[in-house]
């Protein structure tokens, strides 16, 4: 016997029904999953240290500046034919800057308004980190390592002496040096141009 025009449109609606609660189900298990996912990564990435820092900075100064997410390469562990196996991964991480390392134009009222420089001190550990990073110079980063090794570079770090007599530190020349690179990231438009040669 063939349903009435009026029961065919009542298993419709139950039909639809059921696909819109099944539909409501998996986009619930869908967000759940990418919380926690995103989750991971905050934590992962040192978000919440970042953060924590970044506080005591505004409660301070009252000035501060939370960076992120910056791309960095970094090992862990992952399942490859039933064992854990170590691989280097590329993810995102914040970190909090320290106000006295980050200058910018001028003429600027916000950030946005004209360039950045935010200056680094970087181990020879991190600068190996930066290889095959996107947006980095795989060159530069090797040349800089096997020019300067673990001396560090002691030119550029003549404000630090100033910063630790400001601070009440103890200025001493292994206070204010050390192992570390001195490098300067800019943030800018900058003007290019390519030039071809013939042979």
């Amino acid at each position: 016997m063939q349903p009435s025009p009026s029961e065919l449109r009542t298993m419709a609606l139950q039909m639809k029904d059921e696909a819109e609660r099944e539909m409501r189900e998996q986009s619930a298990d869908r967000v759940s999953r990418m919380e926690r996912k995103m989750e991971d990564q905050l934590l992962e990435g040192g978000w919440y240290k970042a953060f924590n820092e970044f506080l005591d900075d505004i409660v301070t100064f009252p000035y501060a500046v939370l960076k992120g997410p910056i791309k960095r390469k970094r090992k862990t562990l992952q399942w490859q034919n039933n064992a854990l196996v170590p691989v280097e991964e590329i993810r995102n991480e914040w970190e909090r800057v320290d106000p006295f390392m980050l200058y910018w134009a001028p003429w600027s009222w916000d950030l946005g308004d004209g360039y950045v420089i935010e200056r680094h001190r970087l181990t020879a550990e991190a600068l190996q980190a930066l290889i095959d990073v996107p947006g980095y110079n795989n060159d530069a980063i090797r040349t800089i390592l096997n020019d300067f090794g673990t001396m560090g570079m002691k030119q550029w770090l003549w404000s630090d002496s100033s910063k630790a007599e400001a601070e009440g530190k103890d200025v001493t020349e292994s206070s204010i040096t050390g192992d570390l690179v001195d490098a300067l990231q800019l943030w800018d438009s900058v003007k290019g141009s390519c030039s071809s040669s013939g042979a």
